[in-house]
């Protein structure tokens, strides 16, 4: 029997974003449908304000959208509070960013636990929680340590176990290797892969890293606020 299609995770339709109005209007994003599955890897590329990190915003739900529609895990986001949308992004988001921003007086399980505490979980059930998502990412040695004691790589990996902590179905990543040497890039992709095809993610990675790109399930082009067609999705 024919497999069903993987399940749409996050979606827009016609979604644009418009700073500023009259004269001084800027359009940063033009209607756009974009979409994305569970267990599928989307690269988003193009040059410096293109509208690459305005439409990962927009589908972290931390800038609205002017025009058009998202949907997050089958929840329309349009007229939700702002309470109902850091809720929506609490649960079915996780935000790995090029600089990890980990706490540097924590150790890696106590930054792992910061997104549990929202989640009004024990100590016990938070510390269990975050010791599994870093044994995850292949750092089970590294609990106690503090970011200063771990390498660039290790602490990427730490700031994914943290994204993947509350088990969010959408992982998004602003340059999440633009930061390291080729070869721990390489390795936080392999990560990345492994997370969406081995356990079902939606990964949306906005990168410059041209390194990275065969890595990608699909490759989606953004020039001047458009999305733009590529023969078979090439770089």
């Amino acid at each position: 029997m024919p497999k069903n299609p993987p399940q749409t995770v996050i979606e827009t339709h016609g979604v644009g974003k418009t700073f500023g109005s009259g004269k001084l209007a800027f359009t940063a994003l033009y209607p756009t449908d974009f979409s994305v599955a569970a267990g599928e890897l989307v690269m988003i590329v193009g040059p410096s304000g293109s509208g690459k990190t305005t439409l990962l915003s927009i589908l972290g739900c931390v800038l609205d959208a002017t025009a058009g529609q998202v949907t997050v895990a089958g929840q329309a986001v349009a007229g939700k509070s702002l309470d109902a949308l850091a809720d929506l992004r609490r649960r079915s988001i996780g935000f790995v960013f090029q600089q990890h921003n980990l706490l540097a007086s924590l150790t890696a399980i106590e930054n792992v636990e910061v997104p549990l505490l929202l989640e009004g979980l024990g100590r016990a059930a938070r510390r269990a929680r975050a010791a599994r998502a870093l044994e995850r990412v292949g750092l089970g040695d590294k609990l106690r340590s503090k970011p200063r004691e771990l390498s660039g790589g290790q602490m990427q990996r730490v700031a994914i176990a943290r994204a993947l902590v509350s088990e969010p179905s959408v992982l998004l990543c602003d340059e999440p290797t633009a930061a390291l040497d080729s070869k721990t890039g390489m390795t936080i992709l392999d990560l990345l892969r492994e997370l969406a095809h081995e356990r079902a993610r939606a990964v949306v990675i906005v990168t410059h890293d041209p390194r990275i790109f065969p890595f990608a399930d699909r490759i989606v082009h953004i020039e001047d606020g458009r999305i733009v067609d590529r023969p078979g999705g090439q770089p």
